[in-house]
């Protein structure tokens, strides 16, 4: 009798691990929000330079599951505050970079995650102290997400971002550490 009470007492405790669903459907309509900081160098410059910057960002996209892969698109706005040194002078810089990218996203859903890669092309306008310049930009993601709930999860990436300047042999390459949250309709 004691041991029907306490399996039974056992029984309802883990009732509502085994009454969340344990493999959310990753696919459909989202959309996130995410904030990461950047290291970034700049290459190809007459004055060589280094700089940190925050980052968010908001992202809109659409993904299919295609029998265990979830592929989609996705577009993503992105506006960076930066400052930075000029490595041969010291002197100090700041600036703002805002665009827009849209690319592929492969995801294999794991349970309540899904770890993810996603390639992107953009382009934007950096604006500084002494003018702006037009940009074009190239992006790798490599992430996870975790499904708080059936529409709500958490995202943690990294991302790898490649910048050419428009009309300057100026590029800037910055690696993102970002973590986000995400809605699904």
């Amino acid at each position: 009798m004691k041991t029907t009470i306490l399996s039974a007492a056992i029984a309802l405790l883990a009732l509502p691990a085994f009454a969340q669903d344990p493999s959310p459907d990753f696919s459909g309509a989202y959309v996130s929000l995410n904030f990461s900081r950047s290291n970034s160098s700049s290459s190809n410059a007459v004055n060589a330079a280094t700089s940190k910057s925050s980052d968010p960002s908001l992202t809109l996209g659409y993904g299919v599951d295609l029998g265990g892969l979830v592929v989609g698109g996705e577009l993503v706005h992105r506006r960076s505050n930066y400052s930075g040194t000029i490595v041969a002078t010291g002197a100090a810089f700041d600036g703002k970079i805002t665009g827009n990218s849209v690319g592929v996203k492969l995801g294999y859903p794991v349970g309540r995650a899904m770890p993810f890669i996603s390639a992107r092309v953009g382009q934007g306008t950096d604006k500084f102290a002494t003018g702006s310049m037009d940009l074009r930009s190239s992006e790798l993601t490599l992430g996870a997400e975790y499904a708080l709930t059936d529409k709500i999860s958490t995202i943690v990436s990294y991302e790898h971002i490649t910048l050419n300047y428009d009309n300057s042999p100026l590029t800037v390459t910055s690696n993102h550490i970002g973590l986000g949250l995400a809605y699904r309709f």
